[in-house]
């Protein structure tokens, strides 16, 4: 296992087992970051990527996170039918950094890394076939667009 406390925390690898799980984890890591920087090179240069169709989901987030990082945090007077946590997260992030198509797109390439390391971090402490299962989160990226 890895040693921690609360006052400190080490990653560091107390054998050789540990040290070839970490080193598989990277690489795993390393592949879904390429296939990603990938996906996203590809997909910058559709008309979609800098101002999302009115009508799909994405367009619906975009205008009302605008309006929460514009401060109306009631979002109007209308009921409310899609997910409100992710509004305001992305209302945040467009507070903070600014409105750039590349905000939620970042942010959504951060949470899908911490996601592969999860799995595979889950597939080591659960199946201890870490070579065969934490090469399943590739499998996400490698799907497409979701």
């Amino acid at each position: 296992m890895y040693s921690a406390n609360l006052s400190t925390f080490s990653m560091k690898p107390k054998n050789a087992c540990e040290k070839e799980t970490l080193y598989t984890l990277v690489l795993v890591l390393l592949i879904g970051l390429t296939a990603r920087l990938i996906y996203l090179s590809e997909v910058a240069h559709y008309p979609n990527f800098k101002v999302p169709y009115a009508g799909l989901d994405a367009a619906l987030y975009h205008s009302l996170a605008e309006k929460v990082a514009a401060g109306d945090l009631l979002l109007g007077n209308d009921v409310f039918y899609y997910s409100s946590t992710f509004v305001y997260f992305l209302g945040t992030l467009y507070r903070i950094f600014g409105e750039s198509p590349w905000i939620p797109r970042i942010a959504n390439f951060i949470f899908g890394m911490g996601t592969v390391g999860s799995i595979s971090s889950t597939a080591k402490k659960f199946f201890k076939l870490t070579q065969l299962l934490s090469l399943l989160p590739l499998v996400p990226p490698c799907m497409g667009p979701c």
